[in-house]
């Protein structure tokens, strides 16, 4: 055993990244992971975020034959107080290799000062990988597990339309009836840079503001290019009017972006009918997620709020039919302070609650 252990090796991207991609690839490709864990994905979450980015210190696991053991995604970064990790949880093929992993997550965690590490395991691992359980609790992390949706797919469309609540159904019918609307999907083979910049134009609409940078725009557009995303348009009377980008790692898909014109969200189903065409071009996928907000409660346990807004969403997604399952989450403190601050939320979050 101990013989087998020293034979495993750390290899971080900052330090090799060539071998880092190519053990991480053949890795996801064996495994039951999510799009998230996708390389060009990962990418851009860190584009997205690069103004809080201290470093990147993902790693994978291997040992004497090259063979990938274990990954993990595990950016440090600053907000004014401290540096915390936020990422996702290893994935493992033997608890072992966990083990290992976690063993350096710490290291780093505490060589770079930081205060918190935060980890997420993955949707997808969760649901058909080796352990189904909240395996970060057994090293040391707390429980702050939160809630998705997931719609579960790998059926003929036509059950799948069954899955819709009655409401739903009615609803699409009458779209498809009047025969007033278009939808196209955008892959690597018809996306074009105007479409594309046309989606960008309703995503500030809808936000009322750029809330991503054009780096990582211009990953999304890649990502469509590489055929590891999809978009979906929405034309009403020879209108455009909504977007969703899917992103896709088969066999699971990722609701990862929506926009619209706000105007016409009551006179249109473009929700409805956008995700429709989704789940239709994704039917032999096993799952959609739709992910969060996702729950019933102001609180649903520690680190895991939502706003009136929320929950009215949330509820919207469950009602149109998706199913809600618990994402598993976990906090473990390296800072006393940062953990009594993060106590005293919790506190004020359940005190509001019940008011």
């Amino acid at each position: 055993m101990q013989g087998e252990n020293s034979s495993m090796k750390i290899v971080a991207k900052k330090d090799n990244s060539v071998l880092f991609k190519e053990l991480w690839n053949t890795f996801i490709k064996n495994n039951e992971v999510a799009s998230q864990c996708e390389i060009q994905k990962i990418e851009y979450y860190l584009i997205t975020n690069k103004e809080h980015i201290v470093s990147d210190e993902s790693f994978v696991l291997t040992d004497k034959s090259k063979k990938c053991l274990a990954i993990c995604f595990l950016p440090i970064y600053s907000n004014p107080e401290f540096n915390y990790m936020n990422g996702f949880a290893p994935i493992a093929t033997k608890k072992k290799y966990l083990v290992k992993s976690f063993e350096y997550i710490e290291d780093v965690a505490r060589s770079n000062n930081v205060a918190k590490i935060e980890l997420s395991i993955n949707i997808c691992f969760s649901q058909y990988g080796l352990w189904r359980h909240n395996y970060l609790r057994d090293y040391g992390y707390l429980d702050t597990s939160s809630n998705s949706h997931i719609f579960y797919l790998d059926k003929d469309p036509e059950d799948l339309f069954l899955q819709f609540n009655a409401s739903t159904r009615r609803i699409i019918r009458k779209f498809e009836r009047e025969n007033n609307h278009q939808i196209v999907v955008y892959d690597d083979k018809n996306i074009t840079k105007s479409v594309f910049l046309n989606y960008k134009k309703y995503h500030k609409i809808c936000a009322g503001r750029q809330t991503r940078s054009d780096d990582s725009f211009d990953i999304m557009l890649e990502l469509i290019r590489s055929k590891k995303s999809v978009l979906i348009e929405l034309t009403y009377l020879n209108k455009v009017v909504g977007y969703l980008l899917v992103f896709l790692q088969y066999p699971f898909a990722d609701m990862a972006s929506m926009a619209n014109l706000p105007e016409y969200e009551e006179s249109v189903p473009i929700y409805r009918l956008l995700l429709w065409q989704a789940i239709q071009f994704c039917s032999n996928y096993k799952l959609l997620i739709g992910g969060f907000p996702a729950g019933d409660s102001l609180v649903d346990g520690f680190k895991s709020y939502m706003d009136e807004k929320q929950i009215k969403i949330s509820q919207y997604k469950a009602f149109v039919g998706f199913n809600s399952i618990q994402v598993f989450n976990g906090v473990k403190y390296l800072n006393e302070q940062v953990m009594i601050d993060e106590i005293s939320i919790f506190q004020e979050k359940i005190m509001k609650s019940i008011e």
